[in-house]
């Protein structure tokens, strides 16, 4: 508990010291350098770091260096750790926080935390780490959570650091910026390399490490082995320390005297293998830049690391040691099939041995080797570092490029709420599944734990988009979200939303950087926080969809409560704010209009009808995999069809008591896909069961019908506050027997494909997408009347009755006796371009056309 207790301070003293630091001004001439996440004065911000110290033009400047730890600062050259220009700050301490805050230039070689959002006039320089040869970004399935605090980083950057066209490749396409990032791109090479150019002003300390580490390189050739790290995700690394060593010891049974054999492993798992005795003669260690290393290094030898593509600079061999090749390949990807490597590849230790042999007594290089060369190593003079500075400290715009519009394309962000399976989140993806891609550059946002509540509508998500999930806290006090909460709408006073304003363009900028949107879309329209978020876009058109009568809604009571009225209110006085309030009828734009216009402008009150994702029209007689609960306690779900598989399956999962207990929900569930036999009368409604849907309306016109013809069936899809008090009406009204509810499924289709005809019973709706995918798979539609019922029933389609259990009993029956003459065909394509056209006409929608800068680069 103490443990706990203080761990909380600690947070809640960086929470506060870095809210109260972004208050402070900028501190311009401090510069902030971290590289991977405090490892050590590493890689590309250091070598930057050593030319701007060295350089008496930036003698101004005082630097900082993040650590994770003081032992780490303590190995650092002395003459570093006492320049009176140089100081430190462990990674995630209030000091830190206190600086990532105040320093103006911000230097990484990954990412910083998910908390970071860049203030005005801070310069962020994202330098990478390497050239990879494992999938990146969006390039590697199932990357999802670790791509989206890189990509919110790189959306950060003012400058992103690039060595050659696979790099380009990896910030515009592998993390999709191509259509996003207003970064400048540098084309001078890699800063770290530079220290592959002779003897540096630190090569004489990395060689008295070494001997303080017992190995010496006097007059011995070098075989540096630099495995990379394994496992999906780099803080919680794997490493076969058994293979390591056995890779080891064939090379030194096989090489000479004259050979020194050096290890150099990956950042991630250093402290692990630093324990090992085994390794403390050749483990070189991880303060020492790894490219002086290659600077000495006569034979490299690697795995799948992108420290391949420093060393090819040299000239020098490279053995690739890929013993698990196919599983590494199966977990991460690969860009390159082996046969195509520069260098010669080997999956056992002898053949490592012979490799390493061969190459150290060969002049020759790989058949691949000129060509890899070429293109990895373009730009690399030696003075790179000195390049990079040029550009970001002196303005200089020589050797760089900007990708603001490579696109060439309108960019649209449509956020895409929470993506529960309800019309409204169906509806979203929808239009993201229509829209057209090749006119418009689409990015979403959506929170990023819908990834483990709702991964199927997730997965759903054109692979067209790019994702920007909003992950992460806000730069607020602990103690003040009660307040934001309070005032996320408005009222508070004016100061009250002077601070609101701040925070939220604090946020915008945390989740989308200094990205800029033609069209910003809250396709959602119920969350106050995210209508705040969307209208605080910086620049473009900013809509906000309206799905129903907000007004109503925020009136609608569910058992004595009004569990929507705070938070829809706080939207609607959001609304003056948006330049297109989009309702998805346009008579719903005359009722929203009519009783939200007083002081929100009439003409930005608009329509755009939902569209119709076809993919999802199950047409054909096989059903859909039905989803139970493998265990109650966790979010683990598992498919299976059919009635007798999933008997089979809950009674080998939960046992024999859960599946007699769960029998008979099972059965009633199933019993409207069974197959075989005459087949009854089936109607069929979708929806939320919530007081505007009025299930109780339809319910009574169906118990009416029943007692006529006790054959029909009313099967109900859906879930909600109201399914307990609808299942006590239908036992109350007599015909349990008759009504199937099946709960929420994940797509109603099939299901309406089996039934007869689909009736709608409601109070009020906006635009219910239902009918259309009913009417897509030719389906007969009865429809009691509310205000936007022809915008949501095409003329020439289905019946409208007022809205009465009677009347609704009567056209339930006419159906029953004389059946309904089969629709005209409804043409979904038509409709679509039908509804795609009054959306674009309800944006603005122009056709603006940036112009691309292809000139070439110096």
């Amino acid at each position: 508990m103490a443990l706990r207790i203080r761990q909380r301070s600690k947070r809640l003293a960086r929470i506060t010291v870095h809210f109260a630091s972004r208050q402070f001004p900028l501190r311009p001439h401090r510069v902030l350098y971290e590289s991977f996440h405090g490892a050590g004065v590493l890689c590309n911000p250091e070598a930057i770091f050593q030319r701007l110290l060295s350089d008496p033009d930036y003698n101004h400047l005082h630097h900082v260096w993040v650590v994770a730890d003081e032992s780490i600062w303590a190995r650092v050259p002395r003459e570093i750790r006492n320049h009176p220009r140089v100081s430190h700050t462990i990674h995630d301490s209030t000091s830190y926080r206190h600086e990532l805050a105040v320093c103006t230039y911000l230097i990484n070689n990954v990412t910083f935390k998910q908390d970071f959002a860049k203030r005005s006039g801070q310069v962020y320089v994202n330098t990478w780490h390497g050239t990879p040869l494992k999938l990146m970004g969006y390039d590697r399935a199932g990357n999802f959570d670790h791509t989206l605090n890189v990509v919110r980083n790189f959306l950060s950057a003012d400058y992103l650091v690039s060595s050659n066209s696979r790099t380009l490749d990896m910030y515009l396409t592998g993390h999709r910026l191509a259509g996003m990032t207003n970064a400048i791109i540098t084309d001078v090479g890699t800063p770290r390399v530079d220290r592959q150019h002779g003897a540096s002003v630190t090569t004489d300390w990395a060689v008295r490490r070494l001997i303080e580490q017992g190995i010496s390189l006097h007059g011995k050739r070098v075989v540096l082995y630099a495995p990379t790290w394994r496992g999906s995700r780099v803080h919680s690394p794997r490493v076969d320390r058994e293979a390591l060593v056995g890779a080891l010891h064939a090379l030194t049974s096989r090489l000479g005297d004259d050979v020194v054999i050096l290890l150099k492993v990956h950042q991630a798992v250093f402290d692990e293998m630093s324990k090992e005795p085994d390794l403390e003669a050749v483990l070189v260690p991880n303060d020492v830049p790894t490219n002086e290393i290659l600077g000495l290094t006569d034979v490299l030898i690697t795995d799948y690391s992108s420290i391949c593509i420093d060393f090819l600079e040299t000239g020098r061999p490279v053995v690739f040691y890929q013993p698990d090749r196919e599983g590494y390949a199966h977990e991460n990807g690969l860009y390159d099939e082996a046969a195509s490597l520069p260098g010669q590849v080997v999956t056992s230790t002898d053949g490592l041995s012979a490799a390493v042999d061969q190459e150290l007594s060969s002049t020759d290089r790989h058949p691949n080797y000129a060509h890899w060369r070429s293109w990895s190593c373009p730009h690399e003079r030696g003075n790179s570092a000195a390049r990079v500075i040029d550009i970001v400290f002196g303005g200089s715009r020589d050797g760089t490029r900007s990708v603001a519009s490579q696109s060439g394309k309108p960019k649209m962000l449509l956020a895409l709420g929470a993506l529960r399976n309800n019309g409204v989140g169906n509806s979203a993806l929808n239009l993201l599944a229509t829209i057209d891609h090749d006119r418009f550059d689409v990015s979403v946002a959506f929170p990023a734990e819908s990834a483990v509540e709702s991964p199927e509508m997730v997965a759903r998500i054109d692979s067209r988009a790019n994702r920007l999930p909003r992950s992460g806290r806000m730069n607020e006090l602990a103690f003040a979200l009660p307040v934001r909460k309070k005032f996320e709408g408005g009222g508070g006073g004016a100061l009250m939303q002077r601070w609101m304003d701040r925070l939220f363009s604090d946020e915008w900028r945390r989740c989308f950087g200094d990205a800029e949107f033609d069209y910003v879309m809250d396709l959602n329209g119920y969350s106050a926080f995210s209508a705040r978020l969307m209208s605080q876009a910086p620049v473009g058109t900013k809509a906000i969809w309206l799905h129903s009568d907000m007004a109503a809604d925020a009136q609608r009571q569910v058992n004595g409560r009004f569990p929507n009225r705070a938070n829809v209110l706080a939207v609607i006085e959001r609304y003056s704010h948006f330049d297109r309030l989009v309702s998805v009828s346009s008579a719903l734009r005359d009722v929203n209009r009519r009783k939200l216009g007083g002081p929100v402008e009439p003409s930005k009150f608009v329509s755009a009808r939902n569209t119709i994702d076809r993919s999802r029209l199950v047409l054909s007689d096989e059903p859909s995999p039905a989803t139970i609960e493998r265990d109650p306690m966790s979010a683990r779900q598992l498919e299976v069809r059919g009635l007798r598989d999933c008997m089979m399956e809950l009674a080998q999962t939960q046992g024999l008591d859960a599946l007699k207990a769960t029998m008979a929900d099972v059965e009633t569930a199933y019993r409207v896909v069974a197959s075989g036999g005459d087949t009854p009368v089936r109607f069929v409604t979708v929806g939320r069961l919530s007081p505007e849907k009025a299930h109780w309306r339809l319910m009574n016109a169906f118990a009416l019908l029943n007692q006529e013809f006790p054959d029909t069936q009313l099967v109900i899809v859906g879930d909600g506050p109201l399914a307990d008090e609808l299942k006590d009406l239908a036992s109350s009204l007599g015909v349990s027997d008759s009504v199937v509810f099946t709960g929420q499924v994940q797509n109603p289709t099939y299901l309406l494909k089996v039934c007869d005809c689909f009736v709608l019973s409601s109070d009020y709706e906006g635009q219910p997408m239902v009918i259309l995918e009913a009417l897509a798979l030719g389906l007969p539609v009865i429809s009691t009347h509310f205000d936007s019922i022809r915008d949501a029933l095409p003329d020439g389609f289905g019946v409208v009755v007022e809205s009465d259990p009677t009347e609704l009993a009567a056209a339930m029956r006419s159906f029953v006796e004389q059946g309904q003459t089969p629709p005209r065909t409804f043409d979904v394509q038509a409709y679509n371009d039908e509804a795609l056209a009054e959306l674009y006409a309800a944006l603005g929608v122009t056709e603006r056309r940036a112009s691309v800068d292809r000139s070439p680069v110096g």
